[in-house]
């Protein structure tokens, strides 16, 4: 719902808008668990294609991750979208969601697959559909 205090999701907005790519980037100010559901609905009315390219994860409540995967990876396209976590080194609820999701992937559990972030990168961790 952007009140994290440090989202940059309105930053990165801005940026897309510079880049002429904002008819790609949809940022939804709205309960991320409660909008999960009106896009599954959507989906099932035939309203929507149920499929997300992208999904740019930033907010403080790092618990929530597993409820949230729960909701969101079956609206992920299947043909190869991403869920980029954001803060998952410097968020100690996320980085234990990151360890979980390791754990599951090392055990063989391909729905749970992640790639880790690059040497350089930032704290952003994808997992691709």
């Amino acid at each position: 719902n952007l009140a994290h205090a440090g989202t940059a999701a309105r930053a990165l907005a801005a940026v897309a808008r510079e880049l002429g790519l904002d008819d790609l980037l949809e940022v939804v100010e709205a309960d991320a668990l409660a909008h999960a559901d009106e896009l599954a609905a959507e989906a099932d009315d035939g309203g929507g294609d149920g499929e997300i390219d992208l999904l740019w994860v930033d907010f403080g409540d790092g618990d929530s991750l597993d409820r949230f995967f729960e909701k969101y990876w079956p609206l992920v396209n299947a043909r190869g979208g991403l869920i980029v976590v954001h803060s998952t080194l410097t968020n100690a609820a996320a980085r234990a969601w990151l360890a979980r999701m390791k754990a599951r992937a090392r055990a063989g559990d391909d729905a749970h697959q992640i790639e880790p972030p690059g040497r350089w990168a930032t704290s952003e961790t994808p997992k691709p559909r």
